[in-house]
């Protein structure tokens, strides 16, 4: 397993986001509550990804939150989103997207399994292999359904099913080697909690380098860059009610 300090540099290393709200009554569900499959449900637990040669392409989307202004702007908002998902692949032809959490927004009147739909289905159109986590405004009434959903829709390598939204993707290359694995994480809406650090105790060995996505940030985030231990792009934008992703590049 990786130790601390590789996992928090591959972490840093990551396109990782996060909507800081102010927590409500589901924000104090346990960490591991926000979604296991039914046991009896048979879901893999794999995927891999194989691209031609040495180099691996990520377009990350985060935050996309459809259905947030639907009742000011109708569904324009989240169309125009899409067709700028649609240019910004067009643009840079990754291998993989990245959906690093907040595809839709909360659960209000038991509505999210309709957002979730219509969000998955936007995904899906765009033709890419993606890998998904969750964040902290994508809630829904029935979570295991909803692990199988994401499991089995086209071109996903969503493999949380069965681990709480935490799985791995080793990217293989042209000579059958693994390049780097991308280690995905559900950090619900409190963080990386014990769950999540049991889930890790658990995990073999990583072979090659790691790069990690999860939602809601580490504090050690902001304590490399204090301490300036990371050189790059520090960007954080502050609203009325929200603060916008720190950015770290290593």
């Amino acid at each position: 397993m990786m130790n601390r300090r590789q996992f928090l540099s591959a972490s840093v290393a990551a396109g990782v986001s996060a909507t800081h709200s102010k927590a409500g009554p589901q924000d104090l569900r346990p960490a591991m509550s926000m979604g296991l499959a039914d046991a009896k449900k048979d879901l893999p637990r794999t995927a891999k990804l194989e691209v031609a040669g040495d180099a691996l392409r990520i377009l990350q989307f985060t935050d996309i939150h459809f259905f947030c202004n639907r009742k000011k702007y109708g569904e324009k908002a989240d169309l125009k989103s899409v067709e700028d998902m649609k240019r910004m692949v067009e643009n840079t032809d990754p291998h993989l997207l990245a959906i690093t959490g907040d595809l839709w927004s909360d659960n209000p009147g038991g509505l999210g399994q309709e957002f979730f739909e219509y969000s998955l289905e936007k995904i899906e159109s765009l033709g890419i292999p993606w890998l998904f986590n969750w964040g902290n405004h994508d809630q829904l009434d029935d979570y295991a359904t909803a692990q199988s959903t994401l499991t089995e829709a086209k071109h996903s390598l969503y493999r949380g099913g069965h681990d709480g939204g935490n799985y791995r993707i080793p990217i293989i290359g042209a000579d059958d080697r693994e390049l780097m694995e991308l280690l995905c994480l559900n950090t619900t809406t409190q963080g990386v909690q014990a769950a999540q650090e049991k889930w890790l105790a658990a995990q073999k060995p990583s072979t090659s380098p790691v790069l990690s996505f999860l939602h809601i940030p580490l504090l050690e985030y902001d304590t490399v860059w204090q301490k300036k231990l990371a050189k790059g792009i520090f960007k954080a934008v502050s609203y009325t009610h929200l603060t916008l992703p720190t950015i770290y590049s290593v």
